[in-house]
């Protein structure tokens, strides 16, 4: 992901919890093999 936003690791860190909060993010799966999708709601 942050190599596809050309932003830092630390910053992609700092900013999911955020985005989750607000339900912009959502993970579907589990942490080996789901994916982040981004909610239907805030396109």
């Amino acid at each position: 992901m942050h190599e596809q936003l050309g932003i830092s690791l630390g910053t992609i860190k700092r900013i999911l919890p955020r985005l989750q909060k607000k339900g912009i993010l959502v993970r579907e799966g589990g942490k080996r093999f789901g994916k982040w999708v981004i909610t239907d709601e805030n396109r």
